[in-house]
């Protein structure tokens, strides 16, 4: 289901973003963080040392 969101048209012309990642079933909201923002916007050695609530933050204004 998660693949055929991922591909539908529909779906993709509604964002100027789209990635694709996957999680295991023990996971870490911040590790989560981390990696999709060292991703998009590439290594940066000051996201390592944020909290969540402001990797998240950096997320939301990314986005």
């Amino acid at each position: 289901m998660a693949n055929k969101l991922y591909f539908d048209e529909l779906v993709v012309s509604k964002f100027d973003i789209h990635a694709k990642g996957f999680l295991s079933q023990a996971y870490s909201r911040i590790s989560v963080l981390f990696s999709i923002l060292r991703d998009g916007i590439g290594e940066s050695p000051s996201l390592v040392k944020l909290s969540m609530d402001v990797l998240a933050d950096q997320l939301c204004k990314w986005i």
